[in-house]
């Protein structure tokens, strides 16, 4: 059996023999492990040897001791302990988050659209590029206690569907009535302007969530959303609850209300 110092001399010797055969990724693996094996002879094996050595115990004892710290099934044998111990907590831990989960067919909620807001945006060149749908939302999970969702949309015509892209930047807009778009003198704007807020994506059967939803889309034109209809999904793995909401009466003329982005003050 090789001693710990002797896999160390070992080791020192086969790096040497792949750098005389230009081995560069051979050599420099067997470099690390051993300057691992340095340190163990130097700081930890050693310590322990000097360690065992001043101990009051029969000399039988401080031999049969060292003779397992020397043999490499000993370091093989814990390694092995160690690496199977690894396993059973990882499986272990795999189990009780799998069993916290809810079961999908136990699952309920109500997902309902309260408003949608038309809005196009754009570039530069095109301003008018995108469609953009704000749509407020409310869901309300019934069991069980605690979930998290996601949420995605699309436009449906004809038997046709297209996805709808979900932008995370509802803080920076505003909704405001359409009278105080058009009077920006009525006051006091806090009656006309409302600071929405995103939709929640964890919910409780504790209270229910309200808030709202950015999409977009490129390619369709006021009139060709106009006759659409917008499908909400909120959804966990394996399921998926959609509510439904007819988009003609949300365009950007005929609705009642109007999203403006949120004007941020330029530094002085």
């Amino acid at each position: 059996m090789l001693s710990m110092f002797a896999i160390d001399e070992r080791l020192r010797e086969t790096a040497k023999e792949h750098k005389k055969k230009g081995n560069w990724v051979v050599y420099g693996a067997v470099l690390v492990l051993w300057g691992i094996a340095e340190l163990v002879n130097h700081w930890f094996y050693s310590s322990i040897l000097e360690f065992i050595r001043e101990w009051r115990v029969p000399m039988a004892i401080k031999h049969a001791v060292i003779w397992c710290i020397e043999n490499p099934v000993t370091w093989a044998l814990v390694l092995l302990v160690c690496t199977l111990t690894f396993i059973v907590i990882h499986a272990y831990r795999r189990s009780v988050r799998k069993q916290k989960l809810p079961n999908v067919a136990h699952v309920e909620l109500a997902l309902e659209i309260g408003n949608v807001i038309n809005h196009r945006t754009g570039t530069e060149g095109n301003p008018y590029r995108y469609g953009d749908l704000f749509v407020q939302a409310s869901v309300q999970l019934l069991h069980p206690s605690v979930i998290d969702v996601t949420y995605s949309a699309q436009i449906v015509f004809r038997g046709g569907v297209l996805d709808l892209e979900q932008l995370n930047d509802v803080g920076s807009w505003e909704v405001m009535e359409r009278d105080y778009f058009k009077h920006p003198g009525l006051r006091p704007r806090s009656t006309y302007v409302t600071n929405i807020t995103p939709l929640d994506s964890s919910l409780s059967n504790l209270r229910k969530s309200e808030g709202w939803l950015h999409f977009r889309i490129e390619g369709l034109t006021e009139h060709q959303i106009d006759e659409r209809t917008l499908r909400l999904y909120a959804a966990i793995d394996g399921r998926s609850w959609h509510v439904d909401e007819e988009l003609a009466g949300h365009t950007v003329v005929r609705s009642a209300l109007v999203v403006m982005r949120k004007l941020v003050p330029r530094p002085q």
